[in-house]
Formats: C-alpha cells, sequence, structure tokens
C-alpha cells in the first residue's frame, strides 16, 4: 500500500518527523534575480542598438563614399556600439555567476541540513530489504519461482548502495 504525500505514517516516530520537515528544509531559496535582469536587458538593448547602428553606418558608407570623415565617423559609431555591447555581456556573465554562486550557497545550506535525514531513511530501507533480500536468496537457491517484489530485490538493493555512495560523497565534501 503505498502512501498520499500528506499521510503521516502512525507510530513511524522520530524519523518520519525528520522526514515530514524535508519538505520545508529543501524549498528553493529565495535568490533576486534582478542583477541578471538588469544585466540581460542592457545586454539587449545595446544589441539592438548595435544592429541600428550598423544599419546606419551602412546606408552612410554606401551615400557618402566620397565624404572621408563621415564615413570615419559611422565606423566609429560602430565599434562605440560593439565596445557597449561587449561590456554589457561581460557586465551579463558577471551577474549570473554571483547569482548561481548565491543560489548555490543557499541551497547547499539546505542540502547539509538535509543529508543526514536522507541518510537515516536510507538506511532504515536497507533494514527492511534484508528479509526480501534473504526470501530472494532462497528462492534463488532453491531454484523456486519468485513475485515481482521479490525477484525485484537484487535492483533495489543496488539502487540503495548508488544512493548510500553519493549521500556519503555529499557528507564527506561537506565536512
Amino acid at each position: 500500500m503505498l502512501f498520499k504525500k500528506d499521510t503521516h505514517i502512525p507510530a513511524a516516530g522520530d524519523l518520519q518527523l525528520q522526514v515530514d520537515r524535508l519538505e520545508e528544509i529543501l524549498t528553493p531559496p529565495t535568490i533576486s534575480m534582478a542583477p541578471m535582469d538588469v544585466a540581460r536587458d542592457a545586454r539587449r538593448r545595446a544589441a539592438a542598438e548595435l544592429e541600428t547602428v550598423r544599419t546606419e553606418s551602412n546606408e552612410v558608407l554606401r551615400r557618402q563614399q566620397d565624404n572621408y570623415p563621415e564615413r570615419m565617423a559611422a565606423m566609429r559609431r560602430v565599434e562605440v556600439a560593439e565596445a557597449n555591447r561587449k561590456a554589457t555581456i561581460e557586465a551579463y556573465a558577471a551577474a549570473r555567476i554571483s547569482t548561481e554562486e548565491a543560489y548555490l550557497a543557499a541551497v547547499a545550506k539546505k542540502v547539509d541540513e538535509a543529508t543526514p535525514i536522507l541518510l537515516a531513511v536510507i538506511q532504515l530501507w536497507n533494514e527492511a530489504l534484508a528479509p526480501l533480500a534473504d526470501l530472494h536468496g532462497h528462492a534463488h537457491r532453491s531454484n523456486l519461482p519468485e513475485l515481482r517484489l521479490v525477484a525485484a530485490v537484487p535492483g533495489m538493493m543496488e539502487a540503495t548502495r548508488g544512493i548510500t555512495a553519493l549521500l556519503n560523497a555529499a557528507t564527506a565534501r561537506a565536512e
């Protein structure tokens, strides 16, 4: 029988209370995206301005073939617009990196708090699988048929080992 997400398992004890806290602990952090949004808008405006300046410059170069000063001024306007666009791209990249670092720092705190609970859950799961593993081993050694759940035990045990390894690796990095 599967329990609904909001169902509290009766008499599950302290571990169940900790698991109930995981949803609260692992809520996505609120990170201000404003610096990235401002930088993205500036980057888009600079790109649009560059296109406008290039179009105008091309028109000047086409019409003013004999007017050297006007042609040079048009090319300088393109260079300035290109430099401005490059600067806004760099500003956006810096804002993105800053936002990502803030997000990762906030998530790392949450994951560090949740990891011991997840390790306890996987340990309980591993203990719960032990009798099924014994049943699977008996059926396998005796060449007897198995129910789907019992036949799936090796896969569940492998998944448990993988999850445990990932959680232990996360805990080792945190220390």
